[in-house]
């Protein structure tokens, strides 16, 4: 653990802790030490990734390049950080579950760190190793018939055993979604990422199951015809039979299609929730929890 503040930093609140989860040289620390404290450093680097709370940057270590991700609890938002996890040690310990189910996974969490006052947190970082030259799921329909073909077989041949390996290990996910897997075509790898609600179940259950391979649908049925997706359930099953004697026949695509229909908010119901949720935050109330201000018409 490290505690540091830069002299350019005074001003910018508590003092990030740095937590490394995995050895790290002292000079890749130091060099990620001012990162975190400076929003200088951090300004400098390249961006992957950019929001409101959240963003992403890439930064070069010795060890190769690593991804550090900065979430940001700006106004009403810290009031619910009280007493607990920042966004930042919780995605690292969910990321940590995935490693024990999934230990040749590439992408590896090797630090995180979290500033608070008086125990609201107001800024947090996981920093994770990267994939390179690597894209994410949501791509794969944006590309060209010639293009997308290698892609497809590549994720039907090694998704399916890496979901089947992650539910043996007793992991529920409840965030795999396309954006969450990234793809590396030169080497065909597929890694899981952003898992910040990923947890382990002493038994893992049909439901969680179903609920895990239908948000997975929501991205995979926008490239995958009929027959793949049924390819790709058919082969999940295989491999659940394979590693835990497990092949549920109530696994089917009509339950997980229902399923899907929820997770994707595909229902009167929650259209009605989104549209109250949506004048809630442009409401003053909403404003100040959020900590964003909407222009209003004159």
């Amino acid at each position: 653990m490290a505690d540091v503040r830069t002299e350019a930093d005074r001003l910018a609140g508590p003092t990030p802790r740095l937590h490394l989860t995995r050895p790290l040289a002292d000079a890749d620390v130091a060099k990620l030490e001012p990162v975190l404290c400076d929003d200088r450093c951090w300004d400098a680097l390249p961006k992957l990734a950019e929001g409101h709370r959240s963003s992403v940057a890439r930064l070069g270590l010795s060890s190769g390049p690593v991804v550090v991700k900065r979430y940001l609890e700006p106004a009403g938002y810290r009031l619910r950080t009280l007493g607990r996890l920042s966004r930042g040690k919780r995605e690292a310990r969910a990321m940590a579950h995935l490693a024990m189910a999934l230990p040749d996974d590439p992408v590896r969490v090797v630090a995180w760190a979290e500033a608070r006052h008086v125990g609201l947190v107001t800024r947090s970082f996981v920093v994770a190793t990267e994939l390179a030259d690597s894209f994410d799921l949501r791509s794969v329909k944006r590309m060209a018939a010639e293009d997308r073909g290698p892609v497809v077989e590549a994720v039907l041949s090694a998704l399916p055993e890496r979901v089947a390996r992650l539910h043996a290990g007793g992991v529920f996910a409840q965030a795999l979604r396309g954006k969450n897997v990234l793809f590396q075509p030169s080497t065909g790898r597929i890694a899981l990422i952003d898992q910040p609600y990923a947890r382990r179940l002493r038994r893992l259950r049909l439901r969680h199951r179903v609920y895990d391979l239908a948000t997975l649908s929501l991205e995979l049925r926008r490239f995958l015809d009929d027959a793949q997706w049924s390819r790709f359930l058919a082969a999940y099953r295989s491999h659940c039979r394979e590693i835990e004697g497990w092949g549920d026949p109530r696994l089917g695509e009509d339950r997980i299609a229902q399923s899907a229909a929820r997770v994707g908010h595909d229902t009167r119901l929650n259209a009605w929730w989104r549209g109250l949720a949506r004048r809630f935050r442009r409401s003053p109330l909403g404003e100040w929890l959020t900590g964003q201000r909407r222009e209003r018409e004159s």
